[in-house]
This record gives structure tokens, sequence and C-alpha cells, in this order.
């Protein structure tokens, strides 16, 4: 995504060294306001979809498909926005091949806009799931529930025999382990001294896969570089729905 307004699918291509366009959708007006959708990109596990979102109200949900000579190409967006909507992350969770689900800290601010004392009005963060139904070929909004205040960013990890599924939620001082709406591990942010009595948030991360593992790389405020690593078995993994194996340990280093 970028300010033209422009969601655009590029290729790397080894012997030109460069990246090749294969397919442009124009989908919003040029230039980077606050509905413009694009501050947020999250793709499907199996690469069957993405949402784009804005920081504000607009969020689009494509599917991706290929034609019979194997080029892909994106459908038209399916709206899902929602008026007096503030996004500060999204997520899509490898759910195998079930229906996409997508993941958003969000805050509804219509109650707070629509009062008159505003200063008795609490505006929550809550973490919503959104489901696109590829039969139907629209979005609804599964589940939701209310978080932290200080929650900022996650990251989603790999499920079926390559993982545990769900994802990673990170807050001041603290990350989190979520599959869905169970929250598993609790992970304190190590510290330098220099800085152990500031705030610490994860600001950008990573996941690196190899065969049958992986490990996450988080960065902080900070600058300062964390790994992530997963104890977990595949042998209780569903590649179907996506549901990885059973997590039993995650260390940070």
């Amino acid at each position: 995504t970028s300010d033209s307004g422009n969601l655009t699918l590029v290729k790397y291509d080894k012997e030109k060294k460069d990246f090749v366009t294969l397919s442009n959708e124009p989908y919003y007006k040029t230039g980077s306001r606050r509905l413009s959708p694009g501050d947020y990109v999250a793709i499907d596990g199996k690469s069957r979809a993405c949402m784009v979102a804005s920081i504000e109200k607009t969020r689009f949900v494509y599917t991706f498909r290929r034609d019979g000579d194997g080029l892909l190409s994106m459908s038209s967006p399916i709206d899902a926005s929602k008026s007096k909507l503030l996004t500060f992350d999204i997520c899509a969770l490898d759910v195998g091949f079930e229906n996409p689900l997508f993941a958003a800290i969000e805050c509804n601010y219509g109650d707070y806009e629509n009062n008159k004392h505003k200063d008795d009005v609490q505006i929550k963060k809550t973490l919503s799931y959104y489901e696109l139904d590829l039969g139907l070929n629209h979005v609804v909004k599964k589940y939701t529930e209310t978080l932290d205040q200080d929650s900022n960013f996650m990251l989603s990890l790999p499920g079926g025999i390559d993982g545990p599924s769900g994802f990673l939620l990170c807050s001041e001082n603290l990350i989190q382990y979520k599959y869905l709406s169970k929250m598993t591990h609790c992970l304190p942010i190590p510290k330098r001294e220099d800085n152990k009595d500031a705030p610490t948030f994860i600001v950008s991360g990573i996941v690196h896969k190899m065969k049958r593992t992986f490990f996450v790389l988080l960065q902080s405020n900070f600058g300062d570089l964390y790994k992530i690593s997963f104890d977990f078995d595949p042998q209780d993994s569903d590649e179907t729905n996506g549901e990885g194996g059973a997590l039993n340990s995650i260390e940070i280093s």
C-alpha cells in the first residue's frame, strides 16, 4: 500500500533482480489521511485473503485467486468499515482452510462523542474477531472482549503442523499468547538496568518459519531485540482448521 490509493501485488523476479507488478487495484483517493486504508495490512495464513485498514473507520477485505494460467489476482473490495471506530493494530489468524479470521485491537468512541458529560465516559480498547465468509462473500464480527488500555501490537503465529496457531498480544511490559478467547501464557518483557523503570512496548516483529518449527523476533520502543522460542507438540495439530499443536512453554531472550 502507499499514498497512491492503490493496493498492489508484486513478485520478486530473480533474473531481473526487481519487483514485478502482478495486480494493481485502485481503492481510495490519493494522499494519506486518517480514513485512508493502508496503515494496517493482515494476510490470511493460507494467503486466500487480506484485510486493509485505516486508523479510523475504513476497512476493506480482498480475496485472492489464480486464473487458468496461474496468474494471481484479487477481487473487488468487501467493505467492512464502521464509523467512529479507531484501529490500533490488526492481524490474521492461521485457521487452515476454515473461513479467514482477522483480529483487531480497536475502540469505539461513539459513546464518548455523543455524551455531554465526557468526563464520566471511559473509552475501552477491545479485541474483536472478524470472519470472512467465503461462501456468502461478506464479513461478520464473531467475538469481542475488553483489553488493557495499553495493548498496542499483535503478531500471528503459524498453525497446523508448523505451530500452535493463535497470536502474541503485546502491551506495556508484557507479552501474552492468545488463541481465540483463551490466554494461556504471559511473558514479562526483559529490561536493561538503565531503563528498568520506563514503560516498554513492542513496536514491531516478524515470524521466522523453518521445517516444523519457528521462532519470533520482536523489537521494543528502545530498539532492543527479543527472540521468542516456542515448545509445542505438532502431533496434536490439525492442518485442516489450522489448529496447532499443544503449546507447552514460551521462552524470551
